[in-house]
């Protein structure tokens, strides 16, 4: 029996005696210790996540710059190329930060979106540059054949042919566009794996994690990281863009030719005036 900081062989110690028949009270065990120190606070909810082989990994510490993109609540982090899931990322504790009627599904739609506006705007800025001019395609012709473009006569003859060709040619793209709305239908393309599907639409941006509910409860956090990505793999395996219109293509090209051959009559080189 402990005495606390005394020995047991300590003879200032005197051994109990009982009396015969005494009764002896019954001590009820401790109950036990909790830790002296409280347990940390998670600063980041979307660390990596300890695995069930027992590999433990150094929670990851959230850069803004790391091109991932997370929900409001940093319960996911999803990084994307060209609108591809490359990689995810789920909080350790993101199922006791829901609410009643919401999902993880609606924080991998949130994190996805915003990998898409990003996307958006991006392009919309490349887009701001403007593209090359009926000049700078006329500058841009071999000189034999400016030189047959512009010994056209510039006659209203001339410039009413240039007309007509160009109306009939803004009629076929119209209609070669109309056949194509026409024709056209949304798509897509889904993975699966164990509990999880994800969704790829027509242009090829993942848009959609779905899970069963069922599985999703017994799911451990390292499981669902490793069978969303293995989804996203195998929709994006599925996936087959859509080919370019050739008839709408070639209409294109006509038009821009004829508008360089009208640049051309207008503006020729001092040496053909």
């Amino acid at each position: 029996m402990s005495h606390g900081a005394f020995d047991p062989d300590d003879e200032a110690v005197p051994a109990a005696s009982f009396a015969e028949g005494d009764e002896v009270e019954e001590i009820a065990p401790a109950p036990p210790r909790r830790s002296a120190e409280p347990a940390a606070e998670e600063e980041d909810p979307l660390a990596a996540p300890a695995y069930s082989s027992g590999q433990t990994e150094e929670p990851e510490e959230e850069d803004e710059g790391d091109g991932g993109f997370s929900d409001e609540d940093r319960l996911v982090r999803v990084w994307l190329e060209d609108g591809r899931l490359v990689k995810n990322r789920i909080s350790p504790v993101w199922f006791t930060k829901l609410g009643p009627k919401d999902s993880l599904h609606n924080h991998f739609r949130e994190a996805l979106m915003m990998a898409s506006l990003d996307r958006a705007a991006q392009e919309r800025d490349a887009e701001q540059s403007e593209p090359a001019g009926p000049m700078e395609d006329l500058a841009a012709l071999p000189d034999e054949v400016r030189a047959i473009f512009e010994s056209l006569p510039f006659t209203l003859d001339t410039i009413e042919a240039v007309g007509a060709v160009a109306e009939e040619l803004g009629q076929q793209y119209e209609a070669a566009v109309e056949a194509e709305q026409s024709a056209w239908a949304p798509r897509s393309f889904s993975g699966r794996s164990q509990g999880v599907t994800v969704t790829v639409d027509e242009w090829g941006n993942t848009s959609e994690v779905d899970f069963d509910e069922q599985w999703l409860d017994q799911a451990q956090v390292g499981s669902l990281v490793t069978h969303v990505q293995h989804a996203a793999d195998r929709a994006h395996e599925k996936y087959v863009p859509r080919q370019p219109n050739e008839a709408l293509e070639s209409l294109d090209q006509e038009q821009r030719l004829l508008s360089t051959v009208l640049t051309a009559i207008l503006n020729p080189r001092k040496d053909q005036r």
